[in-house]
């Protein structure tokens, strides 16, 4: 009998270990109601669960965007569900119109109620929205236009090279330096006694590409100088020669260490920096918007076209080199970011650089619509443009209405015309309803379509939903009734490996009857 190592005792413990281990892992599942709660537990279950989880998850959003879609969908075919009324009541007071037994007064007040008519529907395009986007105007989206001459990249500054440099007449020897004026688009190059001139276009008669400069004292004397592209505006050309010089030896030709020369060619530019990014998603669509800057105020504002509305904003005093700065003109949906190459020392470095660019927008008027849980699970829902007006933007047969409204009234107003030509100007307005009817038929049509299609889409992601979340959960979910029957067995374990412990311990205790 040995009493330094109770290996019974031992054995008991380790039992009992494993036994407790064991218990505390069926307590876990139980109240988690999960088998699998760490990687641990089962590291290949848990990878495809967490794959399902994705897709479930995945298809849970999918279904609230297609359900949102139908609500997007309904929004618009309920505006042109007043417009088709408005057009029908159209056609109807044309067809009255196109009577003999009316008067010119008579339709003159048919005519009235007609552009009231055409000036609601254009008014309900514009006014139906959805989260704020507009779904009949042809514009849902609005991107920066593909001609854009303002976009990401844009270079803001000048940047090019004088290709070449002569001294015409008689220029005593000295060095030239160039300054210029951008209020009088004038140039000047002087040593300190003498001056030649050289007059740029004005910026509205400037012609972006290659330049010729000519410096004359007025008596054919200075220099000419050619320069490459680079530079869209006459103010941005003056800043790039502004400071630089021409260095004239004794023998009256550009010295060899002149800072300008033409051979070889002359690098010159001004403070640079370009369009890192442009948020347009606030902008009218199908619109310009230009940039001016004021020197004495030193804010550049945007103005769009449309409608002549404008924000102006203050510049930054200066940005380093590398450095971006941003400026976000809320008013009309226009935000950009700008990241410089130079550096800009002050503000008349970006205001230059911006003066006179011309940012174009285009729209876009279909929804794109993420239906699954997958990159490629989505289609466009087109949302087409419902005013009735001249715009190029506009559907042939709805340009085709307004001009036949305006004939109409032209007919019928203060200079009316014979009765022959009002009834033919009824007759061909009554035609041109029926192209509007039959375009906003198509439209609802293509809709009541595209809304069938998301509601089978809904109802085959719940299904998808339903099967996927099965399966997840015959991985990831713990089977309550094994679990217990496993809770009870380790239950019993460890009672019984606590009673067999204390038996265990008390077996050396007989060494002491020995010992007697």
């Amino acid at each position: 009998m040995r009493i330094y190592n109770n290996i019974n005792a031992v054995n008991a413990q380790r039992n009992l270990s494993i036994t407790g281990f064991a218990l505390a892992k069926s307590i876990e599942k139980l109240s988690s109601g999960l088998r699998i709660n760490r990687a641990a537990d089962d590291a290949a279950g848990l990878s495809i669960s967490e794959k399902l989880r994705a897709q479930i998850r995945g298809i849970q959003q999918a279904m609230r965007n297609a359900q949102d879609g139908v609500s997007m969908i309904q929004t618009a075919e309920g505006a042109l569900n007043e417009v088709h009324s408005m057009l029908q009541r159209m056609r109807e007071l044309a067809v009255q119109a196109a009577n003999d037994t009316l008067t010119t007064e008579d339709r003159a007040a048919i005519n009235s109620e007609l552009q009231n008519l055409q000036q609601e529907v254009n008014a309900i395009a514009n006014r139906t929205t959805f989260n704020g986007k507009l779904l009949l105007t042809g514009s849902l989206a609005t991107s920066v236009d593909s001609a854009s001459a303002f976009a990401v990249g844009s270079r803001v500054g000048g940047e090019g090279t004088v290709t070449g440099l002569t001294v015409n007449g008689t220029v005593a020897a000295g060095t030239y330096t160039i300054s210029y004026d951008e209020t009088t688009n004038q140039l000047t190059a002087t040593d300190g006694s003498t001056t030649f001139y050289a007059s740029l276009p004005a910026d509205n008669a400037y012609t972006p590409g290659p330049q010729t400069v000519t410096f004359d004292d007025g008596s054919g004397n200075g220099f000419t100088l050619n320069i490459s592209a680079g530079f869209r505006t006459a103010d941005l050309l003056g800043r790039a020669l502004e400071g630089r010089s021409i260095e004239v030896d004794s023998s009256g030709v550009v010295a060899a260490t002149s800072d300008l020369r033409g051979t070889p060619n002359t690098p010159i530019r001004t403070a640079l920096g370009h369009v890192a990014a442009i948020d347009v998603s606030g902008a009218l669509a199908s619109d310009t918007y230009t940039f001016s800057y004021n020197a004495t105020t030193q804010q550049i504002t945007l103005t769009r076209g449309s409608d002549g509305a404008a924000q102006s904003l203050d510049l930054p005093a200066s940005v380093a080199a590398g450095g971006r700065f941003t400026l976000n003109f809320e008013a009309l949906g226009v935000e950009i970011t700008f990241e410089t190459t130079t550096g800009f020392a002050s503000k008349d470095d970006i205001g230059y650089g911006l003066d006179r660019y011309v940012l174009t927008t285009s729209g876009d008027g279909s929804a794109h619509f993420q239906v699954g849980p997958n990159s490629g699970h989505s289609y466009l829902v087109a949302f087409s443009r419902v005013l009735v007006d001249n715009n190029s933007a506009t559907p042939a047969a709805l340009q085709n209405l307004y001009t036949q409204l305006n004939n109409f009234a032209n007919q019928v107003d203060s200079s009316p015309g014979t009765n022959a030509q009002q009834v033919q100007a009824a007759k061909d307005l009554i035609t041109a309803i029926d192209g509007a009817i039959s375009y906003v038929n198509n439209v609802r049509s293509e809709l009541g379509a595209a809304q069938n299609r998301l509601e089978h889409t809904i109802a085959n992601l719940g299904v998808q939903n339903e099967n996927l979340t099965a399966s997840e959960s015959r991985i990831r979910d713990v089977d309550m009734a094994a679990e217990m029957v496993t809770f009870t067995r380790n239950q019993i374990l460890q009672q019984a490996g606590v009673a067999v412990l204390a038996q265990a311990n008390a077996i050396p205790q007989s060494v002491l009857q020995l010992l007697r």
